[in-house]
């Protein structure tokens, strides 16, 4: 197992979506790379972006997706070991072969894709998921082509 793919109910998961999604791992042991980020902060005055930053360290990370209120409309989220080395990532194959542990990738509100590279950090997410009855249907990725393009995942 890869990863995890669902489509979740945006009104039972609340408006700290990614706070409840991601407590499940030690998000303050990672760098949070932030790509394609459209989460606003609620109220929303027309631009008010959750993240000011592309790269955030973790525990700046968790204060943000636990404190403040936000809607996500889709983002792309990867998560470094701190003594790793942050880059771009276009497909599957530069993921495997990076430092990074964890994509997390939303569209369209509801449709999440997650890939982690220790199958821990899934089974926990996939536990707080199931807790929280925030998902309409859950599957489990087992493999992916080494071309596949992680904004399409």
């Amino acid at each position: 197992m890869i990863g995890i793919r669902f489509t979740y109910i945006a009104k039972n998961a609340g408006q700290h979506f990614l706070g409840l999604l991601l407590n499940a791992v030690n998000i303050e042991d990672f760098i949070w790379q932030i790509d394609e980020s459209d989460i606003y902060i609620l109220p929303c005055k027309s631009n008010d972006y959750l993240f000011n930053s592309a790269i955030i360290d973790g525990y700046s990370f968790k204060n943000t997706i636990n404190q403040k209120r936000y809607f996500v409309v889709s983002c792309s989220l990867k998560a470094y070991p701190s003594w790793g080395s942050v880059k771009d990532l276009s497909t599957y194959k530069d993921y495997v072969n990076s430092d990074c542990q964890m994509i997390v990738v939303i569209t369209d509100n509801q449709f999440v894709t997650i890939l982690a590279k220790k199958d821990i950090m899934i089974k926990n997410i996939e536990t707080k998921i199931k807790n929280y009855s925030i998902s309409l249907s859950m599957e489990y990725i087992t493999e992916l082509d080494d071309d596949r393009y992680l904004t399409n995942i």
